[in-house]
Order: C-alpha cells, then structure tokens, then sequence
C-alpha cells in the first residue's frame, strides 16, 4: 500500500510510516495520505499510479487451525507479510503490571 503514496508524495517507500490508517513521510507527518484517499487513487486514477502499479488494492489473510494468521498485502510492487499466533497476540483487555 505504500507504492502508491509514495508516487504521489514523491518519496521513497523506505521514507515512509503508515500509522493510524495513514501513510506519512517518517517525520513529516503533515505529509501522507489516508487509506480512503490511497484507495481512491488506486481505483479512480490510473493516471496518477507509478508505472506498473495495476488498478485497485489487494489483501490476503489466510487462518490455521492452530490460531497462527498470515497476512499479505499487495499494492502492485510490494508484497508485505505478518504472522501472528494465539501465543504472541495481544489479548483483549489485558495489562501488564511489575511485581516487586
């Protein structure tokens, strides 16, 4: 998903952060996008998209039995992956708390 803002905001994909649903240039932060703006690049304006980028957005998440998740996304150019299992994610409602 970064290929894209990273077009549009003439950076490089290794100057850019995505946090709270919006790819940002790391330490500009008033320089990014917002995923709604993104996905209307990407299905609106072929135009606007970096050579090679097809139209539209892509995401994969696929579930084991064992509770362990693989997720892809796809933006034409980048394939980004992350894997999680019942035993490293975080839990609903949990907290942390030393004990002296």
């Amino acid at each position: 998903m970064v290929a894209i803002p990273a077009h549009a905001l003439e950076a490089s994909t290794d100057d850019l952060e995505v946090v709270s649903g919006r790819v940002q240039v790391r330490g500009t932060p008033t320089q990014g996008m917002d995923v709604p703006a993104i996905a209307t690049l990407a299905y609106t304006q072929p135009h606007a998209l970096p050579e090679g980028v097809p139209l539209g957005l892509e995401a994969t998440t696929r579930y084991t039995p064992d509770g362990s998740c693989t997720r892809a996304v796809r933006d034409g150019r980048t394939v980004r992956t992350s894997r999680w299992s019942r035993s490293t994610a975080p839990r609903a409602g949990s907290t942390s708390s030393a004990t002296s």
